[in-house]
């Protein structure tokens, strides 16, 4: 089985390698086991992992990637700052606990 590599960088996980060079998650097993790591392991900046060749999982999702240059890196998300609301806000509709409300 031919391999390619890849070089993580920093903050990348084995999930963003897996997603962004395999197309999706079903892919991580598959490129864990191809470097003898387990899927929870920490990567290190640097570190050159094999990309087993025949567990792309989607070819559509990895020419995406490889077209816009995303190198997938989900480990600083910035969450998006949602603005201030005024007025009744239930955020669970199903319960009517009156601390849900500002």
């Amino acid at each position: 089985m031919q391999m390619t590599k890849v070089t993580v960088s920093a903050g990348q996980s084995l999930l963003d390698v897996a997603i962004g060079l395999l197309g999706g998650a079903d892919g991580l097993f598959a490129l864990a086991d191809a470097n003898g790591l387990a899927i929870t392991d920490d990567l290190v900046p640097g570190q050159v992992l094999v990309v087993p060749d025949g567990a792309t999982v989607s070819a559509d999702t990895v020419a995406y990637f490889q077209d816009q240059q995303i190198r997938v890196n989900t480990t600083n998300l910035v969450r998006a700052q949602v603005p201030e609301q005024e007025g009744l806000i239930d955020h669970d509709e199903n319960d009517h606990d009156e601390q849900d409300f500002y």
